[in-house]
């Protein structure tokens, strides 16, 4: 775990994009099969929204340093993985009938939890790197 602290951030993006590719690849054929092409496109969308969060999430979070910095930055990346990916899916819900009959929601949620697997994952890996006295082990 002690690499994953050393990962810049396309690496980290990387890491992620990649995991929520996989997440697509098992909940593509879950929407073909529910919704036809709409599910599809509705899964693909809530990869993009999460993926999007999380992106936004670890371009924001280094910004944060001094004594406090760890905890601002985990507020406000967790507003900015939650938030875009809730808020604009909620919308999109909300206007855009055949995506939400075709589980637009359902696949967000299932996106959003691999999601945060992996961004928690790469933020205690940079909290190890980070915090003193924790030297490679």
């Amino acid at each position: 775990m002690a690499a994953l602290g050393r990962w810049g951030f396309f690496m980290r993006a990387g890491l992620l994009a990649a995991c929520l590719l996989l997440v697509l690849a098992v909940l593509a054929p879950v929407g073909f099969q529910l919704s036809g092409p709409a599910g599809v496109f509705a899964a693909g969308l809530s990869a993009l929204l999460c993926l999007a969060g999380g992106v936004l999430s670890l371009v924001v979070c280094p910004f944060f340093r001094g004594p406090y910095g760890a905890l601002y930055g985990m507020l406000v990346g967790m507003a900015l993985r939650t938030g875009l990916p809730l808020v604009v899916g909620v919308a999109i819900h909300l206007t855009r009938p055949a995506l939400a009959s075709a589980g637009l929601i359902y696949f967000l949620l299932a996106c959003y939890l691999a999601s945060l697997a992996v961004e928690t994952l790469l933020a205690v890996a940079e909290a190890q790197r980070q915090a003193p006295g924790t030297e490679s082990r």
